[in-house]
């Protein structure tokens, strides 16, 4: 018998870890010769361990990937562990059937996969779906006790840190511009916090009564009740430029002039995707940025000139027109009006149907911004542009009848092509 001795950092949970046995060196190398009878025993003996062995073995911390985690619980394998350690302290336990980690990786597969209870005990090897039932039923007890009250709902986090931390600078200008304002995004549910403003979206039409006797203060943004755009007075809630737009007339073409995206170079600040973000209020019109600025080009590449019709204002300074094709109407184009200074965009508005809106941009401000602040600067072009989609089709005469999916959705179906 020989005691062995080994530093803390080449285990993990009491084994070693798989780059610590690829450096193991033997001592010596012996030859033996093995009788019928002693292989025949070494084949049994490897045989039960792999039956032994799990389909998900949750518990062996080489028996699943990183990425095989990432997949299954939608958790990397550090996070995981991470999680586990926080639910320690929860009165849940190891079972004959089931470890914790078992439990936790249980539940993460329901809610990432869907899974019926019935599959889910195939692949943890547990009795019948109702032993799946109160596996997942005990993860989830552990998890609200000790892990929830750290990270979610309003116990975990105080008014100041959400000021300070969780509200955008263009969120508490539009709502107050005060410092000490809180600015809460609310779908599906509201709660009552006493001077904060609470932006909530039209689902909210048929409680806005109820909000407002409560003390709330409350943004919405209007209707378009029929109209093909919002009034004025809806409008000028919404932007100082809109209220700009309407008492200058500067929807006459005559307040504008041509001129090259090159004479922005030095006036138009540089915008990082994030800080662009805080202008959209969402990734879609960001989403959509690309594929505006590829009708203005040659290339879906962008590496050809991007040929907006670009025009500065005659009365205003650091004032610009853009002119963007309509992706739903052939002919139609919309002109997308931005105010700046060197440091950033200051105000916009654009003549389709939301581009008054309250909060956000449309998709044709956000495309000029996109590429006048950000696009142009890039040296190294974007990955699979959407014009280059068409290479990955291929000729069906040139598959096999039968074939295998190969699909992310792991589903092994065979499709004949007739």
């Amino acid at each position: 018998m020989f005691a062995l001795r080994c530093c803390g950092e080449h285990l993990e949970d009491g084994r070693l870890i798989l780059d610590a046995i690829n450096i193991v060196k033997p001592h010596k190398i012996e030859s033996t010769i093995f009788k019928t009878g002693d292989v025949q025993l070494l084949i049994n003996t490897s045989q039960m361990l792999y039956n032994k062995k799990k389909r998900l073995d949750f518990d062996d911390c080489n028996a699943i990937s990183n990425d095989e985690y990432y997949t299954l619980t939608s958790l990397n394998k550090a996070q995981f562990d991470n999680l586990i350690k926080e639910i320690a302290v929860s009165p849940i336990r190891n079972t004959s059937i089931r470890s914790i980690r078992t439990a936790v990786a249980c539940l993460l597969c329901k809610l990432r996969l869907g899974l019926s209870n019935t599959v889910l005990g195939l692949l943890f090897e547990l009795p019948d779906k109702r032993a799946v039932s109160r596996v997942i039923e005990s993860a989830r007890k552990a998890l609200l006790e000790s892990f929830v009250p750290d990270h979610l709902g309003f116990s975990h986090i105080n008014r100041r840190q959400i000021i300070d931390n969780h509200t955008t600078t263009i969120a508490r200008e539009l709502m107050g511009g005060r410092n000490d304002t809180l600015v809460l995004i609310v779908d599906g549910t509201y709660i009552y916090i006493q001077n904060d403003v609470f932006v909530v979206d039209r689902g909210f039409r048929d409680s806005l009564g109820v909000m407002h006797a409560l003390g709330l203060d409350v943004a919405m943004p209007p209707f378009l009740d029929g109209q093909k755009q919002f009034s004025t007075s809806s409008a000028n809630k919404s932007r100082c430029i809109t209220k700009v737009i309407q008492q200058r007339n500067l929807s006459r073409t005559s307040q504008w002039e041509n001129i090259d995206a090159a004479s922005l170079f030095s006036t138009f600040p540089l915008l990082s995707q994030e800080e662009i973000g805080d202008i959209t209020l969402g990734v879609f019109q960001l989403r959509r940025a690309r594929s505006y600025a590829e009708e203005h080009c040659s290339s879906t590449k962008l590496t050809e000139p991007v040929t907006y019709l670009i025009q500065k204002c005659k009365t205003i300074a650091n004032m610009i027109r853009v002119t963007t094709q309509s992706a739903h109407a052939t002919g139609k184009s919309y002109h997308a009006v931005i105010q700046f200074n060197k440091d950033e965009i200051t105000g916009w508005y654009c003549e389709c149907p939301i581009g008054s809106r309250i909060l956000g941009c449309c998709s044709h401000v956000a495309s000029a911004i996109w590429f006048l602040s950000y696009e142009r600067w890039q040296t190294k072009p974007r990955v699979m542009p959407s014009g280059d989609y068409a290479q990955l089709f291929t000729d069906s005469i040139q598959v096999s009848d039968f074939c295998d999916s190969t699909d992310d959705e792991d589903v092994n179906t065979r499709y004949s092509l007739k």
